[in-house]
């Protein structure tokens, strides 16, 4: 099955190509790994080729490290030209043998080629390589050498993104939702005539939370869950507001305990749920909320800000992780 042949009853079968042919698209992450630079394949390659989403490939993204991006981009300049781009760090390369002629709607031309690699710093996306090599797993032979991001740091790398963007008109940041649309859909296989009501996780939902390693990751997809809409741009200041006041607190209890020689971390017991959803239901689960993470042992995740104040039963909440 390719993408082009599908339809609602097989909407989630989607196969994707076979190692050998993903092989023949993947040149720039080859030679990328083959000079020692480290990197991460991302976007729509990593979304079909590795979470089996059925989408269209556009531009190759990859990931460096920051500093690394200058010595990326003349690895692969034999075949690729840079060109510009919105972001003041990322570098997006385009493919010599591409006419000016196809450069409106260029994505197949050169196929299997990708007619752009677009290079990302990898802290757009809060990620820190070789130093977390355990949130990426291999390709399969015979693209073992290139890494892809887990399903939750794909999740958290993506949320990242839109909660701090590096730049502030949000360039990027709706594609990003897609992103993060596709991989929750393919992940829980929603039916769209039997879907929960406002306030009430599926199985799978509840699974997808406990995975989450962030503090931003939980609190965006908890409230994308929850509300069964999309998050708006106030609604991720307001979280960010409440995130802010949240940790001056803390650390004006930690002066406080330094002061007196006191530990008062019995004031900031953590509550047993992230949100109080309809009808009493909690979510997400108490195992996944009495979990740390990545950010530090004294971060805290904020719940539905006072935007969805108007969705039934939720109430808005700040949690010590």
């Amino acid at each position: 099955m390719t993408i082009d042949d599908f339809n609602d009853d097989d909407y989630y079968e989607f196969t994707p190509p076979t190692p050998e042919k993903q092989h023949a698209r993947l040149v720039a992450p080859h030679q990328l790994t083959a000079a020692g630079i480290p990197c991460i394949l991302w976007g729509e390659d990593a979304l079909q080729f590795v979470h089996r989403v059925a989408t269209h490939l556009f531009d190759q993204q990859i990931l460096v490290p920051d500093e690394l991006l200058e010595s990326a981009a003349a690895t692969l300049q034999n075949e690729l030209t840079a060109g510009t781009l919105d972001y003041p760090k990322a570098i997006r390369l385009r493919h010599k043998d591409l006419a000016p002629e196809d450069m409106v709607d260029s994505s197949y031309v050169l196929h299997p080629l990708p007619s752009h690699v677009l290079l990302l710093p990898q802290s757009y996306y809060g990620i820190n390589l070789p130093n977390e090599r355990s949130r990426f797993r291999s390709m399969v032979p015979p693209n073992e050498s290139i890494l892809v991001p887990e399903f939750h740091t794909f999740i958290e790398g993506l949320v990242h993104f839109i909660v701090n963007p590096p730049i502030p008109q949000q360039t990027g940041a709706e594609k990003h939702r897609i992103y993060i649309g596709y991989l929750c859909s393919w992940r829980v296989q929603y039916d769209s005539r039997n879907l929960p009501p406002v306030g009430v996780l599926l199985p799978e939902e509840e699974k997808i939370l406990g995975e989450l390693e962030t503090e931003d990751a939980c609190w965006y997809i908890s409230c994308k869950f929850l509300s069964r809409r999309l998050i708006e741009e106030k609604q991720i200041v307001e979280y960010k507001q409440e995130k802010l006041a949240a940790t001056n607190k803390t650390h004006e209890h930690h002066e406080l305990a330094k002061i007196h020689g006191e530990n008062h971390k019995a004031s900031f017991v953590p509550h047993l749920s992230l949100f109080q959803g309809v009808n009493g239901h909690r979510a997400p689960s108490s195992s996944m909320s009495q979990s740390s993470y990545r950010d530090g042992p004294n971060c805290y995740c904020v719940s539905i800000p006072a935007s969805f104040a108007s969705v039934p039963g939720m109430m808005s909440e700040a949690v010590k992780r």
